[in-house]
């Protein structure tokens, strides 16, 4: 089967898997990368609204939302 992104488009990117935890004090993020073997941890304060904070989250990963495995 070949490798596909969330949006039906052939890719060859590696494989990420992305992990969120919403806690009190922070928003882990936890990017797991299948083809290297790399896992990169960013927080982002949950203090104040929380619209938003995924994203900024995404943007500490530097990493498109395409490149994510579901």
């Amino acid at each position: 089967m070949l490798p596909y992104n969330f949006l039906g488009a052939f890719s060859l990117m590696s494989r990420n898997r992305l992990a969120v935890d919403v806690g009190g004090t922070f928003i882990d993020f936890v990017l797991f990368d299948e083809t290297e073997q790399k896992i990169t941890i960013e927080k982002v304060s949950s203090g104040g609204k929380l619209e938003g904070k995924f994203f900024d989250g995404q943007k500490l990963l530097n990493i498109d939302l395409c490149e994510i495995e579901l």
